[in-house]
Parts: structure tokens; C-alpha cells; sequence
């Protein structure tokens, strides 16, 4: 069976549990963090999902660390069914797809905002903005990207806004090619 199918049943299982019992924004919050720091740490990633001989009270002890807090109960059952499963290789991909079905679940959208310099509240401001006209929960991502020189580039879904200095110098340069293809 494709792991792209098991992840999405294992992760609506979690998500179903976690609604019955209601404890999802916790374990989302949980679960976010957890793939953050998996991210960051592919080392932690591998002992949690690939070494066999590291016990689940183990691997749930070092992903409890990670956070800084004890894991949500509901959350620990499900890490200890997965292991009990042999499916721990497929727990990222799991997560992944539960924050994806919990975006879907609560209307939540996610988006992207590059900026050529980090600006302190901006992302929290504009969340409120998109919140109010779109009357969805909206999420950011701030990406620092120095080449865009100055602006800002928002990407939610298949909605993008190019408000960049980049992007400008790139459509000027565009419409230049164009007028200088037309004359010859």
C-alpha cells in the first residue's frame, strides 16, 4: 500500500480521536512544534522514526523533551498505537498530513509572506486583516529573502500578491522586451 494512503488514514484516525475527545488544538499545536523541531534536527527524526531497538517510552520521552512539555495524552496514545503498528517510519508523514486535514477541518488557511527584512508584528497584523476578509483563521510563514530588495510577496493557496521591488524590476523589464520586440 502507498505511504502517502497510510498517512492520510492514520492521521484522520488521529484527527477523529482528538475531536471526539477534544483535545485538538492542543495536539496540533504539538504536533507543529514536533515537525519544527524534526525539521531542524534530522538526528532527533531519526531515532523517533527509524531506530527499531529505542523503546517507545524512549522515543516518546525524546519527542516530550523536544517541546519542553509533557506530550498531550491523546497524542501519546496514538505515538504508542503507531509504534505498536511498525509504522513509526511514516510518523512525519502522519503529522504532515493531520495539520493538513485539521487546516481543512477548521478552515484554516496558510500562507507565506517574503520580506526582504524580518518585521517585528507585521505577519500578526496582516493575519488580522486576512482574518477579517476572508473571515477564515489565516496562518503566515515569514520567509526573509534578501534578493527581493524591498517589498513583500504574500502566497496563500493560489492566491499571490508581488509587492516586491524584484518583482517590479521584473515586470519593467518584461514590458521592455516587449516594445523593443515590437519595434524591430
Amino acid at each position: 500500500m502507498n505511504a502517502g494512503v497510510i498517512s492520510s488514514r492514520y492521521a484522520k484516525a488521529l484527527l477523529m480521536l482528538v475531536n471526539d475527545a477534544g483535545s485538538g488544538a492542543g495536539v496540533y499545536r504539538q504536533i507543529c512544534d514536533m515537525l519544527v523541531v524534526m525539521n531542524e534536527l534530522p538526528d532527533l527524526k531519526h531515532f523517533v522514526q527509524n531506530l527499531e531497538d529505542l523503546s517507545v517510552d524512549k522515543k516518546c520521552s525524546l519527542l516530550s523533551a523536544s517541546l519542553n512539555a509533557p506530550i498531550e495524552p491523546d497524542l501519546d496514545r496514538f505515538i504508542r498505537f503507531v509504534y505498536a503498528k511498525k509504522r513509526m517510519e511514516l510518523l512525519c508523514r502522519i503529522f504532515i498530513s493531520f495539520v493538513d486535514q485539521y487546516h481543512s477541518q477548521n478552515g484554516i488557511k496558510v500562507g507565506k509572506l517574503h520580506t526582504a527584512v524580518r518585521l517585528e508584528g507585521v505577519c500578526h497584523g496582516l493575519e488580522e486583516k486576512l482574518r477579517e476578509r476572508t473571515g477564515a483563521e489565516v496562518h503566515l510563514l515569514e520567509n526573509v529573502n534578501p534578493e527581493l530588495i524591498g517589498g513583500f510577496v504574500l502566497e496563500i493557496g493560489d492566491y499571490r500578491v508581488d509587492a516586491s521591488v524584484e518583482g517590479q524590476f521584473r515586470r519593467l523589464r518584461q514590458v521592455l522586451v516587449e516594445k523593443t520586440d515590437r519595434i524591430v
